[in-house]
Order: structure tokens, then C-alpha cells, then sequence
């Protein structure tokens, strides 16, 4: 973690590859103050992790999950298990969607965003971002009608095409 610079280093990931992720200055505003909360609950702490748990240990993904579920739980947000209800994973395609859609929504190519995304989420493949995002036109229909304006040229209209859709 290097707060100076915002960004996240990413070792020993899912495909053996380390990444640095960039972060927003409120996401930094929001960790400086957790490390000095961590840092006065256990000021001797020997664990060179950034986050930790209430007892100074490395955090692992049993603890994290557990942590999740008690924040739906105090949310009202139901978890029913087996897949039905939110999960860590989802918040992961949430912003996955969303950073694509705010791209796109800031002008850039939805096929130049991809590869940038993809680099991002540490896929080994644009595909593999691309079956992740699973755009539908039921969630973002203003994304399709933006790829459907862009296309809108293509074909062109046939005469009797055209004298059919005027009657």
C-alpha cells in the first residue's frame, strides 16, 4: 500500500502477476484513517499487512467474509446462501459494470475501455473481461442505445425496407 502515491500493490495474485491499482483521493482519506484507528489498537503490531485483524493478525478471506455478511446482516440485506444473495465477488462486478459504463459515459470507446479494464482487473484475457461485465440491454440500455446509434449506418436500407417502414 503506498498512500503517498494512492495506489495498491498487488502481489502473488491470481495469476502469478503483480499489478499496482490506482485509488481516489477519498478512498486514501478513508485508509489514512483506518491505519491510525489500526495503528492505536494495536501500536506494537509486528504483522507487516496493511489490514489486520482486531488482534494484530493477517486478515484472510474467512474473516473477511464473515465481516461481510455481518454488514448485510446489520444492513437488513438478506443472505439466504448457495449463491443467492450479495457477496464479496459481486461488489468486484459492480465496479467492474460501473467503470465500464463511466468510460463509455465520458466518451471513450466501449472497445478501447476494455483493454483498460481488463489490465485493471488483472485478466489474463479482454474476453475474460468482456463475459465478466456481461452488459445487458435491461441494465443499461442507454449504453446499447449508444452502440445501436454508432451502428445505425452500417446496413443500409433497402428500397422496399424503407417504403414499408414509412407506411
Amino acid at each position: 500500500m503506498d498512500l503517498k502515491q494512492k495506489v495498491f500493490v498487488l502481489r502473488d495474485s491470481k495469476n502469478g502477476k503483480e499489478r499496482l491499482l490506482p485509488f481516489t483521493k477519498s478512498l486514501c482519506d478513508v485508509l489514512l484513517q483506518y491505519r491510525t484507528h489500526r495503528d492505536c489498537l494495536n501500536p506494537n503490531r509486528s504483522e507487516p499487512y496493511f489490514f489486520i485483524t482486531a488482534r494484530g493478525k493477517k486478515c484472510n478471506s474467512g474473516q473477511i467474509y464473515k465481516v461481510f455478511r455481518l454488514v448485510l446482516k446489520e444492513s437488513g440485506i438478506p443472505f439466504k446462501g448457495n449463491h443467492y444473495g450479495p457477496d464479496v465477488h459481486q461488489l468486484r462486478h459492480t465496479f467492474a459494470v460501473r467503470s465500464l459504463l463511466q468510460m463509455v459515459r465520458n466518451g471513450m470507446d466501449m472497445y478501447s475501455s476494455l483493454p483498460i479494464l481488463s489490465t485493471y482487473l488483472g485478466h489474463q484475457s479482454i474476453e475474460a473481461t468482456n463475459n465478466y461485465v456481461r452488459l445487458t440491454a435491461e441494465i443499461y440500455p442507454e449504453l446499447i442505445h449508444n452502440v445501436e446509434d454508432m451502428l445505425v449506418n452500417v446496413f443500409p436500407c433497402l428500397k422496399n425496407e424503407c417504403d414499408y417502414e414509412n407506411d
